[in-house]
C-alpha cells in the first residue's frame, strides 16, 4: 500500500471513531462519495442530499407541519456534501452554525423547537481552491472547522480500514468520556482534556504550538488537532497522546501535499 492509501485509511478510521469532520480532495465525485460511504459504513447511515438549499439543510415548517432538513436527518450519522453545494452564503453560514451548536432551531406555530444535529461531516471537493474564488465566500471558515483532510485515493484501498480496530477505539473513548456531557472526542474542549487527563508533557504539544504561532493553522485548528490526537491514541491503544500522536493529528489536518502545493 502507498503512503497516500495508508493515510486515507487512517483518516477514515479517525473520523469514524471520534466523529471528526473530514475533507476529501481530488479523484472523481463518485470516488469521493465512495469514501464517505466507507465512513458511513463504520458510522451509519449516510445522508447525502442531491440538491442543497437552506430549507433542505435546516428544514422548514409549511402550514405548521415540521419538515426536517439534512442536518437533523444526519443526527448520529454522516452527512456528505460537496463544496459546490455551498456556494450560497446563507446555506454555508447555516451549516457553520449547526457545526458549532450541533442543533437546529426552528419556529413552528409560534414556538421555538431545537432539534439535535450532531453528525460527522464529510466535505468533498475537486481541488483545494474550489469554493474559495467568490468574494466573501464562507468556505474558508467552514474548512477551518474540518479536522482532517486527505487526497482521495483512486485505487481500491478500503480493505485497509480495520472495523475491529475502530470498534475497540470507540470503546476506549467511551470509557474515557463516561460521566461527561460529551460522547465524541470532537466535542471535548481542549482545556477539559488537559484538566481531566493530566500527564501530557509540554514538549509533546510543540508541533501544534509552532503551527499556531507561525499561522500554519488557526488557534481553532490547533485545538481541533489536539482533540484528534486523543482519537489517534485510542486507535493506537495508548492511555494518552504523545508527540507522535500530536504530530499525526497536525499532518492529517493539513492533508496530503500535492506537487507544487506549499500549504
Amino acid at each position: 500500500m502507498s503512503a497516500r492509501t495508508d493515510a486515507a485509511a487512517e483518516a477514515v478510521m479517525i473520523a469514524a471513531v471520534g466523529g471528526h469532520h473530514l475533507g476529501v480532495i481530488g479523484a472523481t465525485g463518485a470516488e469521493r462519495r465512495a469514501l464517505a460511504e466507507l465512513v458511513s459504513g463504520l458510522r451509519p447511515p449516510l445522508v447525502a442530499p442531491a440538491n442543497l438549499t437552506l430549507p433542505s439543510l435546516i428544514g422548514y415548517s409549511p402550514r405548521r407541519r415540521e419538515v426536517t432538513g439534512a442536518a437533523v436527518d444526519a443526527h448520529g450519522a454522516t452527512l456528505y456534501l460537496e463544496r459546490g453545494q455551498l456556494s450560497d452564503f446563507h446555506t454555508a453560514g447555516a451549516l457553520i452554525e449547526v457545526l458549532e451548536s450541533e442543533t437546529v432551531s426552528m419556529w413552528n406555530a409560534g414556538s421555538l423547537y431545537n432539534r439535535p444535529a450532531c453528525f460527522t461531516l464529510v466535505l468533498g471537493a475537486a481541488d483545494r481552491a474550489e469554493g474559495y474564488r467568490p468574494p466573501g465566500s464562507l468556505l474558508p471558515r467552514l474548512v477551518d472547522r474540518l479536522d482532517l483532510e486527505l487526497a482521495c485515493p483512486a485505487a481500491d484501498w478500503a480493505a485497509t480500514v480495520d472495523a475491529d480496530q475502530v470498534a475497540q477505539a470507540r470503546a476506549r473513548a467511551a470509557r474515557r468520556l463516561e460521566g461527561t456531557p460529551w460522547t465524541l472526542a470532537r466535542q471535548v474542549p481542549a482545556r477539559a482534556l488537559r484538566e481531566r487527563h493530566p500527564g501530557i508533557r509540554p514538549g509533546d504539544l510543540d508541533p501544534l504550538v509552532e503551527a499556531g504561532r507561525t499561522g500554519l493553522i488557526s488557534l481553532r485548528g490547533a485545538e481541533r488537532a489536539e482533540r484528534t490526537a486523543w482519537t489517534i491514541a485510542d486507535l493506537r491503544d495508548l492511555p494518552r497522546p504523545g508527540a507522535a500522536e500530536f504530530h499525526a493529528a497536525l499532518t492529517h489536518r493539513l492533508g496530503a501535499t500535492e506537487p507544487g502545493d506549499n500549504r
